[in-house]
């Protein structure tokens, strides 16, 4: 029995081969996005509902940042690289989102490197670009800049799928490989105490002015008392301040800087 391929028939199947050969090299040139593993993307990734299937396996530390283990500060900027090896592959291609708690993206990334090899997506995800879907045999990297979140964001995560092809112009042989790291927000630690180590009265002995240091931010106020046990001056305070003392007699005498919550004492001579 003859099938009969009437000219209909081959137009639907020619426009069905060009819209899937033009998806191919779209994708070439980047991801069509939602497939970073992300939460946000519903864990999805080029290898598990994507284009490619085969589903994905994780491989450990292919994304690694210059971020400390203290956690980022809001505002500064850390690298990110995107970087490993797998397999035999040719053709690389990748999906990075930075994400909140809640799936949203997180900070700003912008392509770090100067071969054009990385680019921005509208959703704030990068990708590769067309120049940077080749590497070394089985090798891939990209690298992002990252700028932290405004403060209160709290735990941010990368996630990131790569796609490993053999570029045979198919998707048989294909891999796909995700991985996921956390980083937390930087707490900024409160200084209760005024001590020697975060307080500094100088210059000792004192001519005529004296300078306050302190990393205690609350501290307010300056009392400064005789040998006889009298307060002769006193006067409110911010944590780094310069206090007029000429109208001290020359002696020794207590200077003592207080907050709400602590004081310190140090002795000083005046001449």
């Amino acid at each position: 029995m003859k099938t009969r391929i009437t000219l209909g028939t081959f137009a639907i199947l020619l426009a069905l081969f060009f819209t899937s050969y033009s998806d191919v090299i779209a994708n070439s040139g980047g991801s069509q996005g939602g497939f970073s593993s992300s939460g946000g993307d519903n864990g999805n990734s080029c290898g598990q509902g994507g284009c490619h299937g085969g589903g994905h396996t994780l491989q450990a530390g292919i994304i690694i940042t210059n971020i400390p283990m203290s956690g980022y500060t809001p505002g500064t900027t850390y690298r990110i690289n995107v970087a490993g090896t797998s397999g035999t592959g040719t053709k690389f291609g990748f999906e990075l989102a930075a994400e909140n708690a809640s799936n949203a993206t997180a900070g700003t990334l912008t392509p770090a490197s100067t071969g054009a090899r990385e680019k921005i997506r509208s959703n704030g995800h990068a990708t590769h670009t067309s120049v940077g879907n080749i590497g070394t045999m089985g090798a891939f990297g990209w690298q992002l800049d990252w700028v932290a979140p405004a403060s209160g964001t709290g735990v941010v995560k990368f996630s990131t799928a790569v796609l490993v092809a053999n570029n045979n112009g198919g998707t048989a042989g294909d891999a796909t490989i995700r991985f996921n790291t956390t980083t937390n927000e930087a707490s900024a630690t409160s200084i209760t105490e005024i001590t020697s180590d975060n307080t500094k009265l100088y210059p000792n002995p004192i001519e005529n002015h004296l300078n306050i240091f302190s990393d205690n931010t609350a501290v307010n106020y300056l009392s400064v008392m005789n040998v006889e046990g009298k307060i002769v001056f006193e006067t409110s305070i911010s944590s780094v301040d310069r206090v007029d003392l000429s109208q001290l007699k020359k002696g020794i005498y207590f200077a003592t800087i207080k907050s709400n919550k602590a004081n310190f004492t140090q002795r000083v001579i005046k001449l």
